[in-house]
């Protein structure tokens, strides 16, 4: 079983923790800072949410593992974050980020996929964006793209959105079927990659569309 299809079955998020600088540079580049509150599902160490706070953003971090939520606890204490910075013990499926303005996803794509239908719907903000790192979101048009940290590493590229985000329920046919979801994820990444230079820097968001 790949490591694909074991985290679609429901088993563990593996954590890989995001650099600091290449998370600095990324929130630089999607303007996070004191009017923003911002939100990073999955957290790991917190790494991130500490960052978003430097640059004056109210964090939280949602982290179902208990070891790395306390990993980050202490981690927010150390950086004398704590007072910007919450953790939350919960699944980030069930987490309410409706008043976030900025959320955070460092996730394999089909844990990107069956996130989109509720942050298209929890993030209504005039300013609210989505900020990845390595993996598009099927059933969204592709993201802006940069990269930050080392410059040929792919594990450095970022993308982002802005409301309003599409509206979009994938077929149950791919929720269903773990490795047609590993598959389409996969194209529409690799077409993603190929129309890079269609995405225009100054894009200001998306089309709203609801697609059954």
């Amino acid at each position: 079983m790949s490591a694909f299809h074991s985290l679609v079955s429901g088993q563990d998020v593996a954590f890989v923790a995001t650099p600091a600088l290449a998370a600095a540079e990324a929130l630089a580049w999607v303007d996070v800072g004191a009017s923003d509150v911002f939100y990073e599902l999955g957290c790991g160490n917190g790494t991130v949410s500490i960052e978003a706070a430097r640059r004056g953003a109210t964090a939280v971090c949602i982290e179902s593992d208990l070891t790395l939520a306390v990993a980050a606890e202490r981690a927010i204490h150390d950086a004398g974050m704590g007072a910007r910075v919450s953790v939350r013990r919960e699944n980030f499926f069930d987490a309410d980020v409706s008043d976030a303005t900025v959320v955070y996803l460092y996730l394999l794509p089909a844990l990107n996929a069956k996130l989109a239908p509720s942050l298209a719907r929890q993030l209504t903000r005039p300013t609210a964006r989505v900020l990845t790192r390595s993996f598009e979101v099927l059933g969204w048009p592709c993201g802006r793209r940069a990269r930050f940290g080392i410059a040929d590493d792919a594990s450095g590229l970022f993308m982002q959105w802005r409301v309003p985000l599409i509206k979009t329920r994938l077929a149950d046919r791919l929720y269903l079927n773990p490795l047609l979801l590993e598959e389409e994820c996969a194209e529409h990444a690799q077409t993603c990659s190929a129309e890079e230079h269609v995405v225009a820097e100054g894009e200001a968001g998306l089309s709203t569309h609801d697609e059954l």
